[in-house]
């Protein structure tokens, strides 16, 4: 486990190695030094992964599948996508999901729930209001991406950028700030018996052009009811 600061925030990540070291858990907390009370925190997730005959000539991408049926449309030139690659999929935060019966762009995001299930959950951060005191949880995801199907003699790369996002409301109108992003990933080596490496967490305070054009792509697919607030202006920003 290993804490990575930033002006606005902590990431504290906890890479280990899945069994046949065909895959790896990742779980990701971010901590907002100054939160909002009236706001939440999520955690917005882009993929990528290619494969090739050696870690040297990757040159197949091969989306993650997800839940459900695969979404075609959230997928990037670049062949990035966000995180939430499942036909079905509205919320665009990793492992959650939006209440059915909230009807405007805020109640979903406030009532926003982790789906519970190991290697593929989340958590909003947001501030606790008890009667004499106030509590903060920190955002969450729980990530546990694998290639247990893996094809003996091919190796992959499995990609991923975290950001950590403030989203709030301001004269009925949702607001977003990018708190910071953390890089990860990990490689499987060609051999018929896989060699697993873990690809070193970074953080940076801005998210790359390739989750920006992501996160464009999700909001172009998706449509009102499901879309990251802001736009690459205010992402980059």
């Amino acid at each position: 486990m290993q804490s990575y600061y930033l002006t606005c925030g902590e990431f504290v990540a906890d890479p280990r190695a899945s069994a046949g070291d065909k895959g790896i858990s990742m779980n990701i907390v971010f901590i907002d030094f100054v939160p909002d009370p009236d706001g939440v925190v999520a955690l917005i997730q882009a993929v990528k992964c290619t494969s090739g005959n050696t870690l040297n000539t990757l040159t197949e991408d091969y989306p993650s599948g997800g839940s459900g049926v695969r979404n075609e449309d959230i997928w990037t030139a670049d062949h990035w996508a966000i995180d939430a690659p499942g036909m079905d999929r509205q919320c665009p935060a990793f492992g959650m999901e939006f209440p059915s019966d909230a009807n405007t762009a805020w109640a979903r995001w406030k009532g926003a729930r982790g789906s519970g299930n190991a290697g593929g959950d989340g958590r909003l951060g947001k501030v606790n209001r008890a009667p004499n005191a106030l509590t903060f949880t920190a955002a969450m995801l729980d990530d546990r991406p694998s290639r247990e199907r893996r094809a003996e003699g091919t190796a992959f790369h499995h990609r991923f950028e975290s950001v950590a996002m403030r989203i709030g409301m301001q004269e009925s109108v949702l607001t977003a700030k990018v708190l910071g992003v953390i890089t990860w990933g990990y490689k499987v080596t060609e051999a018929p018996t896989p060699v697993l490496t873990i690809d070193v967490p970074a953080v940076t305070r801005r998210p790359s052009a390739t989750w920006i054009d992501a996160a464009t792509q999700w909001n172009s697919a998706k449509g009102v009811r499901c879309r990251i607030p802001g736009d690459s202006t205010v992402w980059a920003s």
